[in-house]
């Protein structure tokens, strides 16, 4: 496969220095009315880029690895089948129409980086009901989260779409590292999420990837330095699943340093607008 080239569409704050802009937008006539506008905009717009310098996001094709084990990868989609199996009693039944709104999530996701991500035979999302906060996939586009994480972390439509594409991106691209056990015919959720786990190197990779999926799917793509900010402050209630609580404080400031290297900054504060599907799926589990 060739390498990736995506470019980052900008959302750009009014420049007022740019005077034939103005007078397209209100006539020229009242500077005041054009900082008015300016303002409005950039409150709006309160969680967005600011391009320091455009350029191409480019991120090549090679940076993203595979698992080409398939004997592997059959184990694992069995070993889903097994958690499943073992923890069928802890499933949150969803609603049809919460069950919909992640699909689609997914869906968008996939069809917008169809050079990234092969498409979808099926679609399982699966909440586990677990105080624990955890997420994590299985070849196949099988995704598995805990009612502890959506409940108490993924507060914001933005931010679950972001986890969401995390694992699609693994989950895709077979990204899993090759753990040896001993099979038992039984799996609780901290030894299955020992066999999905990687490595922090990995993990920044895909953190590269998942903000470059999210622009191309029309998403907001600030969400994932949120979402590695919200693992590194809370490390010791997610450290069980990621393992390498060391290497996950470094992932902020080389995720920042990759923004930078880009031509991008995120202003990360301000407040999320999230749909009533989003409110409707935390409310009914």
């Amino acid at each position: 496969m060739q390498d990736l080239h995506f470019t980052t569409y900008l959302k750009e704050i009014l420049h007022l220095n740019n005077r034939s802009y103005i007078d397209k937008i209100i006539g020229g006539r009242h500077l005041l009315r054009a900082l008015f506008f300016a303002c409005l905009i950039t409150v709006m717009t309160s969680c967005s880029f600011v391009s320091l310098e455009r350029k191409d996001i480019i991120v090549h094709n090679d940076e993203i690895l595979e698992t080409s084990n398939n004997d592997y990868l059959d184990q694992l989609e069995k070993n889903a089948s097994i958690y499943i199996s073992s923890n069928k009693n802890s499933i949150v039944k969803l609603s049809r129409r919460s069950n919909k709104y992640l699909e689609n999530i997914i869906t968008n996701i996939i069809d917008n980086n169809e050079l990234l991500l092969p498409s979808a035979k099926k679609i399982s999302v699966y909440i586990i009901n677990e105080k624990a906060p955890f997420i994590f996939s299985f070849p196949g586009y099988k995704i598995f989260i805990s009612k502890g994480l959506i409940k108490k972390y993924l507060t914001n439509e933005s931010i679950l779409i972001c986890a969401l594409a995390y694992e699609v991106i693994k989950s895709g691209r077979n990204m899993y590292e090759r753990n040896t056990y001993i099979p038992t015919g039984f799996l609780d959720t901290k030894k299955i999420s020992t066999m999905v786990r990687i490595n922090s190197k990995n993990r920044l990779i895909i953190f590269k990837w998942t903000f470059i999926a999210l622009q191309r799917a029309n998403y907001d793509a600030t969400a994932v330095l949120n979402w590695i900010q919200t693992i590194n402050r809370n490390n010791t209630e997610f450290s069980w699943q990621i393992g390498d609580s060391k290497g996950v404080l470094g992932e902020e400031f080389q995720f920042k340093t990759f923004l930078a290297s880009q031509g991008l900054e995120i202003n990360s504060d301000g407040a999320f607008n999230s749909s009533r599907n989003f409110y409707l799926l935390r409310g009914g589990i």
